[in-house]
């Protein structure tokens, strides 16, 4: 006799609980309210092009405070609405990353995607902030929760498939190694208490698909590394033989990132720089939050038309 095959669970993805005290934070009677946390790239290293098109990835990945809100709640129809400083920059309704999020979860749970999600969409488009797909696993986890469904074991390579490679990342929002076609997730250390950031967008926007479209071998090999740091000193020391390699052809099509880069890496006190993502937005890490806010006035002085925020890096 055959056993029978038993469904694994996401280790990383577990179903919520409503005796947990963050799900009861987020639970309000006018729906489920969510941040979407900006995800920065430590590093972020390709290490090839396979058959099937997709290029195999390795990227320490952490989140900052900052970061766009989503709230969900039940309705008689689906509804987006947006909200906020760059909500003109979204997508039409149907071509969003969160309406797909809804009708693709609807369709493989059997559920009606009558929900209404509303977003103030406080980060900008096209910067490598992942912005997109934050929205979209906020909008999945407050469905979890709503809907009451698990993920399985191979959900993670189902999500980057359907809606891109930094959805589960940007699912688990904590500090890990993302390795394959972003499918897998494997959880580090917490960033320390003492790493503050500065994330610069330079008021222009690149579409990923176009970066990596830019990118030619040789591609960079697989690298062990033991993401833990005692404090942001340590950080960037573990960071200093590692790059973003769509930085190179990021700039290629938009120079004006390296301005971006620039005006981080010359400020006093930041101890590394580079672009996140595919881009167009480049971050500087700082030791102190008086350091990272004093660079941001400086820079905002310089090019009051960029984006420029001083934040830190999440810590649970």
């Amino acid at each position: 006799m055959v056993a029978k095959t038993t469904i694994t669970r996401h280790p990383l993805f577990p179903v919520p609980s409503k005796k947990r005290g963050l799900w009861e934070r987020m639970t309000r009677p006018d729906g489920i309210a969510l941040t979407c946390h900006a995800k920065i790239n430590l590093f972020l290293h390709v290490n090839g092009k396979r058959e099937d098109g997709y290029h195999d990835l390795q990227s320490w990945v952490a989140f900052a405070e900052v970061g766009d809100n989503i709230r969900v709640r039940d309705a008689k129809q689906y509804h987006l609405v947006g909200e906020g400083p760059f909500a003109h920059l979204l997508p039409a309704m149907e071509d969003n990353l969160i309406t797909k999020t809804v009708m693709l979860l609807a369709d493989r749970h059997k559920q009606k995607p009558n929900v209404i999600v509303e977003l103030t969409k406080n980060l900008p488009v096209g910067t490598g902030l992942g912005g997109g797909s934050s929205n979209a696993a906020a909008v999945a986890r407050a469905l979890q929760y709503m809907w009451g469904f698990e993920w399985e074991a191979d959900d993670a390579e189902w999500l980057t498939k359907k809606l891109g490679a930094d959805v589960p990342a940007c699912l688990f929002a904590r500090a890990a190694m993302v390795e394959g076609i972003g499918e897998k997730i494997i959880p580090t250390p917490d960033m320390p208490e003492n790493c503050h950031v500065v994330i610069v967008y330079p008021g222009i926007g690149l579409e990923t698909a176009e970066v990596f479209a830019m990118l030619t071998p040789p591609y960079t090999p697989h690298v062990e590394i033991f993401p833990e740091a005692n404090d942001v000193f340590d950080l960037v020391k573990q960071l200093q033989d590692t790059r973003n390699d769509l930085m190179h052809p990021a700039i290629g099509l938009q120079p004006r990132i390296l301005e971006a880069y620039r005006a981080i890496t010359r400020q006093s006190g930041c101890l590394l720089g580079r672009m996140t993502g595919s881009g167009s937005a480049c971050f500087g890490i700082f030791a102190s939050d008086e350091a990272a806010r004093a660079a941001a006035t400086v820079i905002r002085q310089q090019e009051p038309k960029w984006w420029v925020r001083a934040t830190r890096f999440l810590t649970n």
